[in-house]
């Protein structure tokens, strides 16, 4: 259980929005000159809500063994303007309950605060709760994040750094899905500080429309910090 705390809270600490990997299929391939969206219509105003019920299982990288699974039921919910870091920010919040195999589960919660105008959208950082620890996270650098992208595009969201030291580097770029979606995926990077090892990575990948709607969502986070490394594979069902 140990191993299984200590890699949740680093894959819930390298943010939660972005989020399901397509069959592999290329029927009705995308114009590569077609736009999506790359956020969902209304996903900034107050009160924009989704729903995702999430299964993990965890294995070990040097065995491929099964070592755990999870449960989260996670909602995500616009708030009402608010302040961060002295920046005028729009949260999203992501709340859920993450079940244990061992039958036990927690309460968590991620806020991301993206900046207010909307030609300039840039995630500033973060704040999560996870077992009675918060962790934050403060841009060191940030991009502004492009309203819509094509097949192809890719870029840098931003750096941060939490309040335990460690250096997150975030990127995304978005792929060929078939059947007129793309797969926009949102790369997360823990660094050490101290050497620039890599802690861990994270890969949040969902399947859009052109309009950005998330018809599913994927989570893979592979962690190098612990003994032995570890690899978790979520899969989110959007809730109607």
């Amino acid at each position: 259980m140990k191993n299984t705390r200590i890699g949740i809270i680093l894959f819930l600490t390298t943010f939660l929005i972005i989020g399901c990997g397509s069959d592999g299929s290329n029927e009705n391939p995308v114009n590569t000159e077609t736009e999506f969206n790359f956020f969902p219509p209304g996903f900034f105003v107050a009160g924009y809500r989704e729903e995702f019920n999430f299964t993990g299982t965890r294995q070990r990288t040097d065995t491929n063994e099964q070592t755990d699974t999870f449960t989260n039921n996670s909602v995500i919910i616009t708030q009402p303007e608010g302040v961060y870091n002295l920046t005028s920010v729009i949260p999203i919040l992501d709340i859920g309950e993450i079940g244990f195999d061992d039958g036990t589960s927690t309460p968590v919660s991620v806020t991301e605060n993206y900046t207010i105008t909307d030609s300039d959208r840039r995630l500033i950082g973060s704040v999560t709760i996870l077992f009675g620890i918060t962790t934050t996270t403060t841009a060191t650098s940030i991009t502004a994040i492009p309203k819509t992208v094509k097949i192809g595009d890719s870029g840098e969201v931003g750096r941060y750094i939490d309040n335990f030291g460690s250096v997150i580097v975030i990127s995304w770029d978005i792929e060929e899905a078939g059947n007129n979606q793309a797969q926009l995926r949102w790369t997360t990077s823990t660094l050490n500080a101290a050497d620039n090892s890599t802690l861990a990575v994270r890969e949040d990948i969902s399947i859009i429309d052109i309009n950005g709607n998330r018809l599913s969502k994927s989570i893979r986070v592979e962690f190098f910090n612990l003994t032995p490394n570890l690899l978790d594979n979520w899969v989110g069902t959007k809730v109607p």
